[in-house]
């Protein structure tokens, strides 16, 4: 069993990593990762870490022990000092997740031994202590809708929308300029900014990104037809996962009320020998009195 965290990994790497590598993104050939021992390429850092543990089991002798990753996922906000904890780098890292998991392969080392993964977490903690980051891991809020858009490969999804292109903040984009493009986008570009007002259904998070993602979308929504990009002096980027969450709906969405997410329940990981032909991902949750796990089978 391996907790298996890119968001931290990436954090304490300062710079050495791109954020492409921790959220499954496609690297320029510029920034390609090879182990120089055994020249394995690696396309994500959660591949590396899983190889790593795998690496680990051999230098002690033991192999085809299938690897179980118990946890992972990225917090959807943060604070002051913990810019990379976003609504939209937890939205590209759990959907890329899921798509990499759903795939049936393994590691560069064990490419047959597919990944049987848990999300951390289903709800957030609001009680557990330490950076605001770490009461805000969950993908549901405490009344059962989604924070942001998950999208199920084959099994359905939670606020998925493949028919839209939104609008949203492009990662690590400079506050300055998300100013800038919120003032431009909420005035002469006519975008209905009530909804990120105080009190309103977008407000929270109170983050520049998430501001900036509704205005940007808005006006793009708007626009597009006759001609408006979603560029934003390089801040903005276009997405087919639907950005709302809550009761926060997004311009072009296509859902008037949040999806809930009812999976069956399952009580572990299903091993190979049983279910060799069929991958699994699971939302994990620790409550204050028992464990819950809800599985989601990826069919």
């Amino acid at each position: 069993m391996l907790n298996a965290y890119p968001y931290y990994e990436y954090v304490k790497s300062n710079g050495i990593f791109p954020i492409e590598y921790a959220l499954f993104r496609q690297l320029s050939s510029v920034k390609q990762i090879v182990d120089p021992n055994t020249l394995f390429r690696y396309n994500s850092m959660f591949d590396a870490l899983v190889d790593a543990t795998y690496n680990s089991i051999s230098a002690l002798n033991f192999s085809k022990i299938p690897i179980v990753v118990t946890e992972t996922g990225w917090p959807w906000f943060g604070g002051a000092k913990e810019p990379y904890a976003t609504i939209e780098n937890a939205e590209t890292f759990n959907n890329n997740l899921i798509r990499r998991v759903s795939n049936d392969s393994g590691p560069p080392s064990q490419p047959d031994i597919p990944i049987n993964t848990y999300i951390y977490e289903l709800f957030n903690e609001d009680k557990r202590r330490g950076p605001v980051s770490e009461r805000n891991w969950g993908v549901l809020f405490p009344n059962s809708t989604s924070v942001y858009s998950i999208s199920l490969s084959n099994s359905g999804s939670l606020n998925a929308n493949s028919s839209t292109v939104f609008c949203i903040v492009k990662p690590g984009a400079n506050e300055d300029s998300l100013r800038s493009g919120i003032d431009w986008a909420c005035g002469p570009g006519q975008a209905n900014c009530r909804a990120i007002q105080q009190g309103q259904p977008c407000y929270l998070p109170d983050t520049w990104q998430n501001h900036a993602s509704y205005a940007y979308n808005d006006y793009y929504q708007k626009m597009h037809s006759s001609g408006g990009t979603c560029d934003f002096d390089g801040t903005a980027t276009t997405t087919s996962i639907d950005p709302s969450y809550g009761s926060c709906r997004f311009s072009g969405s296509s859902n008037s009320s949040t999806g809930r997410l009812v999976p069956p329940p399952a009580f572990g990981p299903v091993g190979q020998s049983s279910r060799s032909s069929r991958n699994y991902i699971y939302f994990h949750q620790i409550g204050l009195l028992s464990a819950v796990v809800l599985a989601l089978i990826l069919v």
